[in-house]
């Protein structure tokens, strides 16, 4: 259910977009909207900051979306998160998180068939003796 700010922005509650045939997952829309992206359409821009500017001071109750860093209010920090991360969009960040697992996948399984082995060789000695 989309809801207005100030009349002027509308969130979309659309948590899969395909570009460049990539899904995103719901679960990397929230990290990134945490990262800036208030109004949820991809791109941490002018239009998050002024989201951001138009309930400064407010608390996390009256905007919860807005209190990005969780101190339970809108703040200078929450405007730091958002100018820290301007200009990224979510297709960069979904691009960066699938290379890191892809770096991670190799890793895990390597180290699972290598403890498999060692098992293996200790059953393999035990028995033999």
């Amino acid at each position: 259910m989309p809801f207005l700010y100030e009349g002027a922005y509308e969130q979309r509650r659309t948590f899969t977009v395909k570009r460049e045939q990539q899904e995103i997952p719901e679960s990397v829309w929230d990290e990134f909207q945490k990262m800036g992206d208030i109004n949820r359409d991809g791109v941490i821009d002018d239009a998050d900051l002024e989201i951001i500017r138009a309930n400064y001071g407010k608390s996390a109750a009256e905007a919860p979306e807005c209190d990005l860093n969780g101190d339970g209010y809108i703040g200078i920090d929450d405007i730091s998160i958002v100018a820290e991360n301007y200009g990224k969009t979510i297709w960069e960040y979904w691009a960066e998180k699938q290379k890191e697992i892809a770096i991670k996948t190799p890793l895990i399984i390597g180290g699972l068939l290598g403890l498999g082995l060692l098992i293996g060789g200790l059953v393999y000695l035990a028995i033999r003796k």
